[in-house]
């Protein structure tokens, strides 16, 4: 992630440094053209494979949001200090835990509803006439990309269970350049030869921060990965002070540190939920099942069974379709997400005196048991395309999903 951070700087850097003067829609074009010649050799070299999918809605779902986020994104780094646009950036994770809140029917604790009152403290306080901003449609452009972004984040929890880290990339910049193009042609700027290294590289670097945050989290948890995030905004403070001259006021550096206290507190509060590895939830455990909901230990069981069931099946119907096995190598998917399942028909569903009288605590410790599952399986199976993990995933997101629901 520290590369992430790096990379993420250099390229709002040149954003920056090429100003306002040219139009978002065309500089997103060249960082899509060049993102997409270097993603083409890996498809080549895997003939294809990445090519396959069956979510076209939610591929395109992303690509819009993606492409409309990026727009802002350039929109707003091009017009703002550096250190201003990478802090509002931070407000990405109030918008997911907001719409994961909507969407995913995740839990909104105490600590969630604290982070968002900082993070909109924040937000205001930037904003507000003495900061003297040097345009506040590039915040408002800021903010609302974050959002963008942060729909199209979500968006991939419904991918993963099919779609491979290259596909997702590969596609987000092939349906980007489609959805780019119109308004790219209609603001065109040519640039001349150095002109054009600029745009290039910025495409270079764009995919180098998305290689380095996929990277991270293969090799670790989300709630692990999170927090080193934060490490942008001291290198766009550094970068803006030493190559572009923008020396950070104090209430810019007030509002960074609200909004970065926010950012923080999500944080805190998923690596709460991913918790450490003992198998009885902490006190504090921020799920909690429904009031009116009439659940009992024995039917959270037969759910989570349920679950593990329709997953057996879809990966022995991977293994019969040949859709599924890389025609290079022969493996076949369904044998990873078959492995997957092995790993959580491990934990002891057997439940103690205490957990059948209290499902909820049952049901928080099921949940722990799946994240503890996730990383053993990361460390001892063998994964090459991601898809059992996700099948991990898959099952504790549709349990969690059920259980909120109160079916």
């Amino acid at each position: 992630m520290v590369g992430c951070a790096a990379f993420y700087t250099a390229e709002t850097t040149l954003i920056r440094w090429i100003g306002p003067g040219w139009p978002a829609p065309v500089t997103l074009l060249w960082r899509e053209v060049a993102a997409i010649a270097l993603l083409l050799p890996f498809v080549v070299h895997q003939r294809g494979k990445p090519l396959r999918t069956r979510q076209w809605r939610w591929l395109t779902f992303r690509s819009l949001t993606g492409t409309a986020g990026l727009i802002l994104s350039i929109y707003a780094i091009a017009r703002l200090p550096l250190a201003i646009s990478t802090t509002l950036s931070f407000t990405r994770p109030l918008w997911i835990m907001i719409i994961a809140w909507l969407v995913l029917g995740e839990s909104f604790g105490a600590r969630k509803v604290v982070a968002l009152f900082l993070g909109i403290v924040g937000v205001l306080w930037i904003a507000q006439p003495a900061a003297a901003l040097p345009d506040l449609s590039a915040a408002a452009a800021s903010i609302g990309a974050a959002l963008l972004f942060a729909a199209s984040i979500v968006s991939i929890r419904f991918m993963t269970a099919t779609e491979t880290p290259l596909t997702i990339m590969f596609y987000g910049q092939a349906l980007g350049l489609a959805f780019t193009a119109p308004l790219a042609i209609w603001s065109w700027r040519a640039p001349d030869a150095f002109e054009a290294l600029i745009l290039l590289s910025v495409g270079v670097l764009g995919l180098g921060t998305m290689a380095c945050h996929v990277k991270a989290l293969q090799a670790a948890e989300v709630s692990v990965v999170g927090p080193y995030e934060y490490l942008r905004l001291p290198f766009a403070m550094l970068a803006g002070l030493v190559l572009l001259g923008e020396v950070p006021g104090w209430i810019g550096l007030v509002g960074a540190a609200v909004i970065l206290s926010a950012a923080l507190v999500a944080a805190g509060e998923g690596r709460m939920q991913a918790g450490s590895e003992e198998p009885k939830p902490e006190a504090d455990e921020e799920f909690h099942l429904p009031p009116d909901a009439d659940w009992t230990t024995k039917r959270i069981r037969t759910v989570l069974e349920e679950q593990l069931r329709a997953e057996v099946a879809l990966a022995a119907a991977h293994m019969r379709d040949p859709y599924w096995t890389d025609s290079r190598t022969g493996h076949n998917i369904g044998h990873d997400e078959l492995a997957a399942v092995r790993f959580m028909e491990s934990i002891s569903l057997e439940p103690t005196a205490e957990e059948n009288d209290d499902p909820e605590l049952y049901a928080s410790w099921i949940l722990r048991q799946l994240d503890v599952v996730a990383e053993r399986f990361r460390m001892e199976a063998p994964d090459p395309d991601g898809y059992g993990i996700a099948t991990i995933g898959t099952v504790k997101r549709k349990l969690r999903q059920i259980l909120m629901r109160g079916e």
